[in-house]
């Protein structure tokens, strides 16, 4: 009798973990959505909430002939919380992402964000890992996963996303 307990308690530990994995897994469905979904232009959002300014981002929407070693920069209307600012990485919260589209398939750019706040001018910026690819046309995306330094913490009003081409 005491191994089919023990049987049955380590079936509902190892389902209870598996449903933990499962559900920690499907997160990023959420995340997934928020990134592939129609952002509006820097400087267009007119719901509440903390704002990426139309001047502030680097390079500007539809920029072309955007150098290999490009930083890609957001300025904020709001102080925001840098803990919410992440680049996307394996296991990271979609954030500030950096993306080309592959057969319609969105191929990451690893990289990381600092963020600054200096002088009242509150700003993220997306170093990639390594030169972009010559003669390609990239997207950059802010979700409303970041958040100021609120107490409690607003959100973006929405999400963000620009596009611009690299040179040859």
């Amino acid at each position: 009798m005491k191994r089919f307990k023990a049987q049955k308690t380590y079936f509902a530990l190892v389902m209870l973990i598996l449903g933990v994995l499962f559900i920690a897994g499907c997160a990023g469905s959420d995340e997934l959505a928020l990134l592939e979904a129609h952002g509006v232009l820097p400087g267009a959002c007119t719901a509440d909430g903390p704002k990426v300014l139309l001047v502030g981002t680097t390079p500007a929407n539809n920029a072309e002939d955007v150098p290999l070693d490009a930083k890609i920069r957001a300025v904020f209307d709001d102080e925001m919380d840098p803990a919410t600012i992440e680049s996307l990485n394996p296991g990271d919260q979609l954030t500030f992402t950096l993306y080309y589209m592959v057969a319609g398939v969105p191929a990451y750019i690893s990289g990381t964000v600092t963020y600054h706040y200096i002088l009242g001018v509150s700003y993220a910026e997306f170093a990639p890992a390594n030169h972009l690819s010559p003669d390609q046309d990239y997207e950059a995306v802010i979700t409303t996963h970041a958040k100021n330094v609120d107490t409690p913490p607003v959100a973006l009003g929405c999400s963000y996303k620009w596009a611009f081409k690299t040179t040859l």
